[in-house]
């Protein structure tokens, strides 16, 4: 993983999750040993189609609904670190919502 893509959702995605899962997948002889090595690819969210993005747009809202309304959910996982992993905002977005976080509504003050 270069170090450009590090701080990336497909970066997180690949590198923390799908990469030991495929290892652990090989290691059990569930996968044949790649020769000599693997990449992981998948479209971009822009690939997709209309529809698909509606649904996936729908979903993130379904997910930030619940994270606002999960009382203590901040002190599982802190509101940027929800938009990085779940929301798989690039870190632009990340550092612009927490800038105009001042406006936003604490959200376990609502509790």
């Amino acid at each position: 993983m270069g170090q450009a893509d590090r701080g990336t959702p497909d970066a997180y995605a690949k590198g923390m999750i799908l990469r030991p899962f495929i290892e652990r997948l090989i290691q059990y002889g569930i996968l044949p040993k790649p020769n000599p090595t693997y990449r992981i690819e998948w479209p971009s969210i822009g690939s997709l189609g209309p529809q698909d993005q509606g649904t996936l747009a729908s979903k993130r809202a379904d997910a930030l609904i619940k994270y606002a309304q999960t009382p203590g959910a901040q002190s599982l996982m802190d509101f940027e670190d929800f938009l990085r992993s779940i929301m798989l905002l690039d870190e632009d977005t990340v550092k612009n919502i927490a800038a105009n976080s001042d406006s936003m509504v604490d959200f376990d003050a609502e509790e």
